[in-house]
């Protein structure tokens, strides 16, 4: 069954809302108590990114790079996180994925450094509500 590409943003987007981190779910301040509370202890994840695709589409000029996600809880913020990175220009694949065990989650991007950084990455990854770290790339 194929879902129309209507409903399915709007039930990424109810789901995106509907998984902000702790603390004020606006959008202004979304993300602002994890970001205080996990700020001092960010380290390194053994979360895993599916390499399907990452791995098979890197190509001469493209570049990859892997960040921590602190504040991922479900599968719609694993939607929400590839769709805000795969959004960017110059990013040619974009993976996430969460543990829901230890509350980590990670996302992956092959991107064209020459239209995009891996600061402005994270940033789009912050407006979902969530605390990125670069880790690898």
């Amino acid at each position: 069954m194929r879902i129309a590409p209507t409903i399915l943003r709007m039930v990424l987007a109810t789901a995106v809302v509907a998984c902000r981190p702790e603390g004020d779910a606006s959008g202004d301040n979304a993300g602002l108590a994890v970001a205080e509370s996990s700020a001092a202890t960010t380290t390194a994840s053994p979360v895993s990114v599916p390499r399907r695709a990452v791995d098979t589409v890197l190509a001469a000029g493209l570049t990859k790079v892997t960040f921590d996600v602190e504040g991922m809880t479900c599968g719609g913020c694993v939607l929400g996180t590839r769709k805000a990175l795969a959004k960017l220009p110059g990013v040619r694949t974009a993976e996430a994925s969460y543990d829901e065990k230890t509350g980590k989650g990670a996302a992956r991007a092959v991107y064209d450094s020459t239209r995009v950084t891996p600061e402005q990455m994270m940033a789009a990854i912050r407006q979902l509500g969530y605390v990125p770290t670069r880790i690898g790339g």
